[in-house]
């Protein structure tokens, strides 16, 4: 039943298929993360998504089940600070969505934008960023060792060879209850990706 439940996570982020990144070999990126002993008392999501570590845009260390995605309503992207093209459009959106939000954003619910390129994007670069967005406290912009962020976008159905080959596809999840959402970020306005969130915040089926 747990192995199951780690599959269906698989199968949820896209990553069952293998590695898309050429910077990890296949057999490093192992479904199989922890013996039965670590995967009765962790529980499936703590296996599946593991604890590597990344940095916000403050440079402190975030690990990415424990700190980030345990017992939160996340909306999570993809992007790089250079890029031109989708990734301002959707992050103005969600820096409305932030506003919209009001008291439960940062309390309720976090955004996790994670970087697809960790080598140009320094915590230094992703704190300018984030300021010009006028980010609040919930907002994580996360970078960190090129070889954790593969993991992390990896795990996340985010693994590209290339920065400019990044899903323009919003995560919206709530760990608590197992609900996962995807959405594709080009074709989703303001409007209804509020509707999706809502609904994801107040889920109670698990």
């Amino acid at each position: 039943m747990l192995r199951s439940a780690m599959a269906a996570l698989a199968l949820v982020f896209g990553s069952s298929s293998g590695p898309q990144s050429g910077s990890l070999a296949a057999d490093e990126l192992v479904l199989d993360t922890c013996s039965e002993a670590q995967l009765a008392t962790l529980g499936p999501a703590h296996c599946y998504f593991t604890d590597v570590t990344l940095r916000d845009q403050y440079g402190q260390e975030k690990r990415l089940y424990s700190d980030l995605l345990k017992g939160k309503v996340v909306v999570v992207s993809s992007f790089f600070t250079s890029c031109v093209n989708s990734c301002p459009i959707v992050n103005a959106m969600l820096a409305a969505l932030q506003d919209e939000l009001g008291a439960q954003f940062g309390s309720k619910v976090h955004f996790l934008t994670i970087t697809a390129d960790p080598v140009l994007d320094t915590p230094e670069i992703l704190a300018g960023y984030a300021r010009r967005l006028s980010a609040r406290p919930g907002w994580h912009f996360l970078t960190g060792d090129e070889r954790n962020v593969d993991l992390a976008n990896y795990k996340l159905g985010f693994a590209v060879d290339e920065p400019s080959q990044h899903r323009n596809v919003l995560i919206i999840g709530n760990e608590a209850t197992g609900l996962w959402k995807k959405i594709p970020a080009a074709t989703t306005d303001l409007p209804e990706l509020g509707r999706i969130v809502d609904d994801v915040l107040h889920d109670r089926t698990g």
